[in-house]
């Protein structure tokens, strides 16, 4: 049988380590996002590391209903009949900026976040459902953020968002599977902040951890690549904190 794992966001940062540490572990990976350059270019690196054909790709906008539903369709659809999806990864997500203080601007952030955040997580959970439970052993995996922990405005809400309903997955899977979450702090080797980040602004999350260093990518993967292997069958419901202990404080 081949286990076959769905990672959204799956062509940069930590979406590509989660891809490549699947494709290590013996899944056959299908990277989703909306970038194909990106998502091609991802993949024929993995695919040169790991072996030919371990990670395959699909361009599809996540936040779309439709394009959620063909993604996994045709997933669902190129699969062998010893074939069978075993794992989803919703990693896709981002952030955006309140571009002005009228309420009409601060109304398109928090949804724009919303979209980004939660629905593309849910919308490709939810068409992956009826494929997972024909499973036993089902792992559905959530990147979310140390911003749900310590807040963070609407980004912060998007993610806390993620953990509620994460519960809610853990208990509709039951003996099925297991839902659970890996929250980030700061991750050094991602677009996420973009032309943001500053050497002051590096320096204060450096000094907000208890190790004194950033995360990487490949720290997160190896979270995520646990949390999918048959060693943690019994963990579900769980927030899996990744950020050198930053959400303690120092003080």
């Amino acid at each position: 049988m081949t286990r076959i794992a769905l990672v959204s966001g799956g062509g940069t940062g930590i979406g590509r380590a989660v891809a490549h540490a699947l494709a290590d572990a013996g899944h056959r990976v299908v990277l989703l996002g909306r970038r194909a350059q990106v998502l091609e270019e991802a993949a024929r690196a993995i695919n040169r590391a790991v072996g030919p054909d371990a990670v395959v790709w699909h361009a599809a906008d996540l936040r779309e209903p439709e394009e959620a539903e063909r993604a996994v369709a045709t997933v669902a659809a190129a699969a062998g009949p010893e074939d069978t999806i075993t794992t989803v990864v919703n990693n896709a997500g981002g952030t955006t900026r309140i571009r002005g203080s009228a309420l009409a601007d601060v109304a398109a952030a928090w949804l724009d976040e919303w979209r980004r955040n939660v629905l593309s997580c849910v919308l490709l959970t939810t068409a992956a459902l009826p494929h997972l439970t024909r499973s036993p052993g089902a792992r559905i995996i959530t990147v979310s953020s140390v911003a749900a922990l310590r807040g963070g405005g609407p980004y912060g809400a998007a993610k806390s968002a993620l953990h509620a309903w994460t519960y809610t997955l853990a208990k509709e899977l039951g003996g099925l599977g297991t839902a659970n979450v890996v929250a980030p702090g700061y991750v050094e080797g991602t677009e996420f902040f973009g032309d943001r980040m500053t050497g002051e602004r590096r320096r204060t999350l450096l000094d907000a951890t208890l190790v004194g260093r950033a995360a990487r990518p490949e720290g997160v993967a190896g979270a995520v690549r646990w949390l999918a292997s048959a060693e943690a069958g019994d963990v579900t419901g769980q927030i899996i904190q990744i950020n050198g202990g930053a959400v303690l404080g120092r003080g």
